[in-house]
């Protein structure tokens, strides 16, 4: 007669309140009477029956003493014991050991890696001790077009808002620039930051040198960290040493004197620079102390308690119509930005943190469910064990015991390979992925309390199903298996599936995402097209620098290399941040505030923008140079034109004629739609020009090179020459989502390896099992194919589940990541597909090898042993 094991939840009850001294021997005639019962009243009479006797049992003279409720006898000898056991085993090196290290160890190693990347993007700005109540003062602009939030402020501001707010602890202007500082006669571009005293209050600086509360002495002092004390004089004791700069802003050379030294910055940091000069020596701002006309300056302000922030924002339109008037008081907001929200607003997006933690959590539990699957796979061969250990008194405490102690080597051993695994490949992980990853960030102390929870959390969890639920199974002296047992590894290899899916569904639907925006048309020629810098803070003399960059371009132009070349302010990919208040002649509204670039007569001819209206500019037009622009498609809509013809607009004092309309095309990244841009005209540098674009022959990318190099060489510039393809600078626009699809892609790739480590094991389990059913089937005619459609059958079923489950978790955490394009990708059914195929054919090469191996074994030599 065929045995069936009882009900799983009445058998755990039964455990639970019955006594020691009993449970054997009731446990023993109730598994009797159910499997009678099972053949003579069928399964469903059987199990109600079941449970009514253990109901019937449930009665004081049948429960356990209070005194013996946990009683579990451990003596050291014994833990002694279960160690070298354990020790014993996993060092045996079978397959099983080999594979669940493997996949424990790379599992922890890609959790240790992404956990330094989501810690850092979840710790931004994190070190300051006041971060709640530092706060970035922007404004809101009301236009037709909408609300428009700029966070350019004034340079009376910072000192407006300490002087009429008591809540307000202090303030300061942030500004932003490069430098060349001369040292050891050499010239080096430095990126700097003018600011004001209170930044140091505001900000957590460790001062090492110094004095903290009077960084600015003068206008001439300077206060640097010890990178740059370190880059320049090779020791931390500088104070009081001094340093040449040339400010191409300020048009000047100086020698500044180094006030202090501070502990270098995380880079993690809304403020992270190096070198801080005084914003006053700087003329037009020291100029400009009341000036409410012209905004181009950052405000950090520290509160008294983060609640005063809402508070304060009531009391800023009193203050707008203070320094304005009425009408500006309703069209312009202040709103102040907390510092825990610069990171969403200015360097990515902190939901991919906890999504690349998704992603860590589904690689361990991934792992984890590996361990799992193959220890209750092993379950038959340690029965006969198990049940020896418990006729010699064992219990189930101490079963529990050995299991968890094998858990937790496994957890230790995997631990030290994965930290090796993370070690070797933080380095080349930084080179692809152009991440800043330091292994440092694990061996500290967060990254110390975070593998400690890994490897306690692991070892529980990959040790609870053996330790609690296969320790505590009836003896069992012959070989054989439950069906709990099986359904609970192939619950758990769905698990497994699910997560796989979602991985691969995940990678596959960004990485479209990114094609798409990164290939689409942003309604320019990327051929063959170079930008190089051109901007006047290269030299020290920027009236002289003009007249240098003039020449370059025109010798340039000279090259056959060169079949085309255009001047311009801004490029394609890097938008230069000018902004201005514009209406339509006639309009008698509210001013709309837009784009505006200078370009020359050359630049949408080599761009190949096609003109939808009107005409280019002419060329040393005077009429064009003083009175005439170009609108795209957006700009015109926004004016509510319907001809070109007579059309003007008012930029400030000045009128100037709508001479042609452009199709929309893309200065920035397509997660945001196109904005309405002005073209005015400029035929020669005077200073507003930035960038040469130039369309060169592809046949003669080295030589354009080399020329471009030796004539940028003559000019006498601080800095060697900077170009770019544009191809390479768009792709410099995603460089955030390209990162975050490599993290993916990679720890897709780690899944998909743990996972195929899995079925490997369940694989070779499976034929064992099945060895003499494969011999029978071989002996009475099963093929090949016949054998390994056997062993697929055991995983379609379960990717079916996996697929459809994966696949919506999949489609809802991509469509949330992709929320924050203006353009988007729709999800295909084909990408979908593809994931479910790419995990099936993971399958077939994971266990088809061993599938045709066991097809190819003589069946004699298995059913002769049995």
């Amino acid at each position: 007669m065929k045995y069936h094991d009882p009900p799983y939840w009445p058998t755990r009850f039964l455990r639970w309140f019955c006594s020691d001294s009993l449970i054997d021997a009731v446990e023993g005639d109730l598994y009797e009477s159910f499997n009678r019962n099972f053949h003579d009243r069928g399964p469903r009479t059987a199990r109600m029956i079941y449970f009514l006797q253990v109901l019937t049992f449930f009665r004081p003279f049948a429960f356990k003493k209070v005194s013996n409720t946990h009683k579990t006898t451990i003596h050291m000898d014994m833990i002694g014991h279960y160690f070298k056991l354990s020790i014993r085993k996993i060092t045996s090196f079978s397959a099983f050991s080999i594979i669940n290290l493997t996949g424990l160890s790379v599992g922890l190693a890609a959790a240790l890696i992404i956990g330094l990347q989501v810690y850092d993007m979840l710790t931004f700005d994190h070190h300051h001790v006041d971060k709640d109540r530092i706060f970035l003062a922007y404004k809101e602009r009301i236009t037709p077009n909408g609300t428009q939030a700029t966070f350019d402020t004034w340079t009376p501001l910072a000192e407006k808002l300490t002087d009429s707010y008591p809540s307000v602890q202090s303030a300061s202007r942030y500004f932003s620039a490069s430098a060349v500082i001369h040292h050891n006669e050499e010239y080096i571009r430095e990126d700097i930051a003018y600011t004001d005293e209170p930044l140091f209050d505001i900000f957590t600086f460790d001062f090492v040198n110094g004095e903290s509360t009077a960084q600015f002495p003068n206008v001439s002092s300077i206060v640097i960290s010890k990178r740059t004390a370190q880059k320049y004089f090779n020791s931390v004791d500088v104070v009081g040493r001094e340093l040449e700069m040339t400010l191409p802003i300020a048009d000047t050379t100086a020698r500044f004197t180094i006030a202090a030294i501070f502990e270098d910055l995380p880079l993690n940091s809304s403020i992270a620079g190096d070198i801080f000069l005084p914003i006053d020596v700087l003329p037009f701002v020291a100029n400009d102390e009341n000036g409410w006309n012209g905004s181009f300056l950052s405000t950090w302000v520290k509160v008294s308690a983060p609640e005063d922030s809402k508070s304060l924002e009531s009391q800023f339109p009193d203050l707008v119509e203070e320094i304005w008037d009425q009408k500006t008081r309703e069209n312009t907001h202040f709103r102040l930005l907390s510092l825990n929200d610069s990171y969403d607003e200015f360097f990515g997006d902190s939901s991919d943190a906890y999504l690349l933690l998704f992603i860590a959590l589904g690689v361990l539990l991934i792992a984890g469910i590996n361990y799992m699957n193959l220890v209750t796979a092993q379950y038959v061969d340690r029965q006969k064990e198990i049940s020896v250990r418990r006729v010699l008194g064992a219990n189930g405490g101490n079963i529990s015991i050995q299991f968890y102690i094998e858990s937790f080597l496994y957890a230790i051993i995997s631990v030290v390979a994965g930290l090796l695994i993370a070690y070797l490949s933080i380095p080349w992980i930084n080179e692809q992925l152009a991440l800043a990853l330091d292994f440092e960030g694990i061996i500290s102390l967060q990254g110390a309390i975070f593998i400690l929870l890994c490897l306690i959390g692991f070892a529980l969890f990959s040790g609870s199903y053996p330790a609690f639920f296969l320790s505590r199974k009836r003896l069992v002296l012959r070989g054989s298996t439950s069906a709990q047992d099986a359904w609970i590894r192939h619950g758990l290899m769905v698990v497994q599936f699910v997560f796989a899916v979602m991985l691969i569904n995940g990678a596959i639907l960004v990485n479209s995402q990114l094609y798409y925006v990164t290939e689409k048309d942003m309604g320019f020629d990327q051929d063959q097209l170079l930008f190089v810098n051109i901007s006047p803070r290269n030299f020290s003399d920027g009236e002289e620098a003009n007249q240098k960059l003039e020449v370059f371009k025109n010798n340039l132009a000279k090259q056959s290399f060169v079949s085309d070349l255009s001047a311009s302010r801004a490029v394609p990919t890097d938008w230069s941040g000018s902004y201005t208040f514009t209406r339509p002649q006639g309009w008698e509204g509210d001013p709309l505030r837009m784009r505006y670039t200078f370009v020359d007569e050359q630049f949408f001819d080599l761009y190949k923008i096609p003109f939808v209206n009107g005409r280019n500019f002419i060329a040393d037009s005077q009429s064009d140079y003083e009175g005439g622009v170009i609108l795209n498609e957006a700009a015109y809509k926004a004016f509510n034109f319907s001809d070109t013809a007579a059309v003007a607009i008012n930029l400030g004092r000045n009128t100037y004629q709508v001479v042609g309309v452009v199709k929309d095309f893309h200065f920035e990244t397509l997660r945001n739609g196109v904005e309405p841009t002005i073209h005015l005209y400029r035929p020669t540098h005077h200073g507003v020009h930035r960038y040469l674009s130039l369309r060169i022959n592809g046949s003669e990318v080295q030589n354009a090179i080399a020329t471009i190099t030796a004539e940028w060489d003559q000019l006498g510039s601080f800095s060697p020459v900077n170009y770019q393809f544009a191809d390479e600078s768009v792709e410099q626009l995603y460089e955030a989502e390209n990162q975050f699809l490599g993290m993916i892609t990679l720890f897709t790739f780690g899944a998909m390896f743990i996972a195929a480590m899995g079925i490997f094991g369940m694989t070779i389990y499976l034929i064992n099992r099945k060895k003499k059913e494969l011999s029978i089937r071989k002996v009475i005619g099963a093929n090949r194919t016949n054998i390994l459609l056997l062993i697929l059958k055991e995983y379609i079923w379960r990717i079916a589940i996996a697929a459809i489950i994966g696949s919506a978790g999949a489609i809802y955490f991509y469509q949330e990541w992709v929320s924050a394009f203006y353009y988007q990708l729709p999800v295909s059914p084909v990408t979908i597909m593809l994931s479910i195929m790419i995990l099936f054919v993971i399958v077939i090469f994971t266990s088809g090898y061993h599938a045709m191996k066991a097809a190819g074994d003589n069946p004699v030599k298995y059913l002769r042993s049995e």
